[in-house]
């Protein structure tokens, strides 16, 4: 679901394709700048963060692998869960 020009809500139905088996998330796209201050208040306030889906908390991350595919291409990304267990991943292209 595209929100806006800049927020795409993506909702996933449960199937049998890799892609539903642990891939529940909000995704979230962010500017350059916006991304690096998201980035940086992650590690000020302690949030474990990661660079892949599965690993949220390995504290590595910001990362542009080549299956890091959005909706407007390849993009730079990490993922963090918010205080209710939802994995979040900002990403920017």
């Amino acid at each position: 679901v595209r929100m806006n020009s800049t927020t795409i809500i993506f909702i996933m139905d449960s199937d049998s394709s890799p892609w539903s088996q642990g891939v529940r998330h909000y995704a979230f796209s962010a500017d350059r700048k916006k991304f690096d201050q998201i980035f940086a208040n992650l590690k000020a306030s302690g949030i474990p963060y990661g660079d892949e889906w599965d690993t949220p908390d390995n504290m590595k991350g910001p990362t542009r692998k080549a299956w890091v595919i959005g909706a407007k291409g390849k993009g730079e990304t990490v993922y963090f869960k918010d205080p209710y267990d939802n994995l979040l991943q900002i990403i920017t292209y």
